[in-house]
C-alpha cells in the first residue's frame, strides 16, 4: 500500500477547523468511506490531499461520479477551493488547475510565462467503467467516488433485478485502476468514497457487509480482517454556528438529519425470529445454493425469512446456479413473482424480518433497493 506520510503535515495546515483526512489515511486501507453532513469539508480536504500527494509524490488522481452527466456537472469545480487553500496555507504556489477534455492539468506559479501544464488527473463516470478496461492507469494512485450514497434508491446503477450492479462496477473500476503494466495488480490504489448518510443500506455497504458493523455511536469502523475503513463525521469545529444559517432554519427534520447531522432514517430492527406459537411455513426459497424458509405469524401480518424446513413445501429457486431440476421452480425475475412481491410489500410496511444477520445479508439489498 502507498505511503503518503510526507503529506500529513500539510493536511493540518489546510484543514483548519474543518475535517481532516489524516486519521483515515493512517489506517492504510485501500477503500476509505467518509460520510458526514454538508459543509464539514469532506470534498475540499480530499481534493487538497490529492493535489498535495501529486505535488510531493507524483501520484495522479481520478475523479468519479455515478453517471456522465453528474461527472461533467461537478468535475470542473471539484478542486477549485483546494487550490486557493493550498496557495494560502502552504509553500506551494499553484497558478492554475484546469479541467479540459476529461483531464486535469496543473500549472505552478513562479515558472515564468511558459510554465508547463502538467497532467495530474482524469475523470471517469462509473457508468462507463467498462470502456476503460484496456487503458493503462499505472500512474494513478488516488480515486474518489463523489456522492456515492443516493437519497433515492432507484438512482443507483442497475435495475430492480440487479441491485448489486453498482458494487460490481465499483469493484471493476478499482481493479482496472490498480493493474500494473506487467502485473495483474499493484496494491497501490486508494479509493475514497464521499457521501451524506442518506442510508447505510446502499449497494456498496450491503455488498461488503459494512451495514452489519455500524453501531449508533461509532465514528470509525475498521475491522482487522477487512480492507475498508468507515469514518462517520458528526461535526467539526467550523459547524458550531450552523443552526444560525437560513438553510438550516428552512429545513424540516429529514433535511436537517441528512444535510447537517449525518443521520439517515434507517431502522436496524430487521432481525427477528418467528414466534414459537402460531407460526406457519409457506414455502422455501433457494438462493446461492442455500435453502431458506418463508414463515408467517398466525395473523399473517409479520413475515420471516428464516430456517428451512423439509416438509414438502413448494420450492422456488432465485438463481440459475441453485436450480437442480423440474421439481424446483426457477424465478430469475424474482421480484415479479407473487410470493416475492408479497414479501416486498411486507418489507415496505416494516413487517418482514430475517432470522439472523447472514440471512439478512443474503436478501436485504434486494428488498431495500427494489422500487
Amino acid at each position: 500500500m502507498l505511503n503518503s506520510g510526507n503529506v500529513y503535515k500539510y493536511l493540518d495546515a489546510v484543514s483548519g477547523a474543518f475535517w481532516n483526512c489524516k486519521r483515515i489515511l493512517s489506517y492504510g486501507k485501500p477503500w476509505n468511506f467518509i460520510t458526514g453532513s454538508r459543509s464539514v469539508g469532506k470534498s475540499t480536504n480530499i481534493a487538497c490531499f490529492f493535489i498535495l500527494d501529486f505535488l510531493k509524490n507524483g501520484h495522479k488522481f481520478i475523479y468519479c461520479r455515478r453517471t456522465k452527466d453528474e461527472t461533467l456537472l461537478t468535475c470542473p469545480t471539484f478542486f477549485g477551493n483546494a487550490v486557493a487553500i493550498i496557495n494560502a496555507k502552504t509553500e506551494f504556489k499553484i497558478k492554475s488547475l484546469e479541467y479540459n477534455g476529461g483531464e486535469y492539468y496543473i500549472t505552478m506559479d513562479g515558472a515564468g510565462e511558459d510554465a508547463p501544464k502538467i497532467h495530474c488527473g482524469t475523470v471517469i463516470p462509473l457508468s462507463l467503467e467498462q470502456k476503460y478496461k484496456s487503458a493503462n492507469f499505472s500512474e494513478y494512485c488516488n480515486l474518489v467516488f463523489d456522492e456515492f450514497i443516493c437519497q433515492d434508491p432507484t438512482k443507483y446503477l442497475g435495475s430492480k433485478a440487479t441491485p448489486d450492479r453498482e458494487y460490481r462496477a465499483v469493484l471493476s473500476l478499482y481493479q482496472t485502476i490498480d493493474r500494473g503494466i506487467d502485473r495483474p495488480f499493484r496494491n497501490e490504489t486508494r479509493f475514497f468514497f464521499l457521501g451524506n448518510t442518506a442510508t447505510i443500506y446502499n449497494p456498496i455497504f450491503l455488498s461488503i457487509g459494512i451495514a452489519d458493523f455500524i453501531e449508533e455511536e461509532s465514528k470509525f469502523i475498521s475491522p482487522k480482517n477487512k480492507l475498508w475503513v468507515l469514518e462517520r463525521i458528526e461535526t467539526v469545529e467550523a459547524m458550531t454556528e450552523i443552526e444560525q444559517s437560513f438553510s438550516y432554519q428552512l429545513s424540516d427534520e429529514e433535511g436537517i438529519n441528512y444535510a447537517f447531522k449525518n443521520k439517515g432514517n434507517d431502522s436496524t430492527a430487521y432481525i427477528r425470529r418467528p414466534p414459537e406459537h402460531g407460526k406457519h411455513y409457506l414455502c422455501t426459497l433457494v438462493k446461492d445454493k442455500k435453502r431458506f424458509g418463508i414463515w408467517t405469524d398466525g395473523t399473517r401480518t409479520d413475515y420471516y425469512i428464516d430456517a428451512y424446513r423439509d416438509i414438502g413445501a413448494p420450492e422456488i429457486s432465485l438463481d440459475v446456479e441453485s436450480h437442480h431440476g423440474n421439481d424446483l421452480m426457477l424465478v430469475t425475475q424474482w421480484q415479479d413473482y407473487p410470493v416475492i412481491r408479497l414479501l416486498l410489500n411486507r418489507f415496505k410496511l416494516s413487517h418482514l424480518y430475517f432470522g439472523n444477520g447472514s440471512i439478512k445479508n443474503t436478501f436485504f439489498k434486494y428488498f431495500k433497493l427494489s422500487p
